[in-house]
């Protein structure tokens, strides 16, 4: 009897761990496109629990280790997504998304661009996450010129113009910059301050968007802040704020230093310096709204003939 109660036992314990792979061993996650149809050769990996990963089968389904909790699923010509493992199952939506290509003109970016082109309604994924969010809101990436070959010269390499293409991002109003690399600005490296070009590409649908990037190079303009009695103020902060034409149609381009970390301010004689888009109407400010000593404005389109004075009102 001993003996039949121990195979008994042995017979309950093969016949659980039969049992284990039907209730939980794998979760299962099923990837699907825009229609809800289901997508193959998308890659799943685990981001929370394990370290497992796979790609879906022609059902759209892959299996991944049951300690998984999380996972990202991604394919290089459609939008990413990340979700959480819920009861041992899934659903990764895998979209179609915009992809864009940037091209420059001769003379544009020739010492290479930054590219940056996101949502300017969402806001940038913490750092430590998956670049561009999930589903990816914002990519970025170099614009540079192809080098030209030994046999072939200047007129070859200017007959091919730069071009960066995204990596497919979320459909929906988008934004586009370029900050240019190398140059210098006042004798100083123009990374303490960048020089930008931007535009609003307003409502980009899914699918392959051409854009010929815009580059205007920036003008200097010096001035001085005096008070109301005529003498020089120091430390008062220089803002600048681009006037866009009602009439300047859909596609605008900006250009403008990217001082969001901090305004210039006056220095010691009242005078300052900053750089301005030639092309475009800029409303300069000496102080803000209620400043305790006054405020002062002008707006200019280019360069004026002589040093701005703003005086404080």
């Amino acid at each position: 009897m001993k003996n039949t109660w121990k195979c008994l036992a042995k017979a309950g314990l093969v016949a659980g761990a039969l049992a284990l792979p039907l209730t939980g061993q794998a979760a299962e996650i099923r990837v699907v496109d825009d229609a809800e149809s289901p997508l193959a050769d998308v890659m799943v990996a685990c981001t929370k629990g394990s370290t497992d990963a796979g790609l879906s089968g022609s059902d759209g389904r892959v299996q991944v280790a049951a300690a998984c909790r999380e996972v990202y699923c991604d394919r290089g010509d459609r939008v990413n997504d990340q979700v959480r493992i819920v009861d041992g199952k899934a659903t990764c939506h895998v979209r179609a998304g915009a992809v864009l290509s940037v091209v420059a003109r001769p003379g544009t970016c020739a010492n290479g661009c930054l590219v940056y082109i996101g949502n300017p309604s969402e806001p940038v994924p913490r750092r430590g996450t998956i670049e561009g969010g999930a589903p990816r809101r914002y990519t970025h990436g170099v614009l540079t010129w192809d080098k030209p070959e030994p046999n072939k010269g200047r007129e070859a390499r200017e007959r091919v113009p730069g071009r960066w293409t995204s990596k497919p991002i979320a459909p929906g109003r988008l934004t586009l910059s370029l900050t240019e690399n190398g140059l210098e600005v006042f004798g100083e490296a123009r990374g303490e301050s960048p020089w930008s070009c931007r535009t609003d590409l307003g409502a980009v649908a899914a699918g392959s968007t051409e854009v010929t990037a815009v580059w205007r190079e920036p003008v200097e303009i010096t001035g001085r802040v005096l008070d109301r009695d005529g003498k020089p103020v120091s430390d008062v902060p220089i803002f600048l704020a681009p006037q866009t034409p009602a009439s300047a149609g859909e596609r605008v381009w900006t250009c403008s230093a990217d001082d969001t970390d901090r305004e210039p301010v006056t220095g010691a004689d009242g005078s300052f310096r900053v750089m301005i888009d030639p092309s475009m109407p800029v409303r300069i400010d000496a102080g803000w709204k209620n400043y305790p000593i006054g405020t002062a404005t002008a707006t200019l389109h280019g360069k004026p003939a002589g040093e701005l004075v703003l005086r404080l009102k």
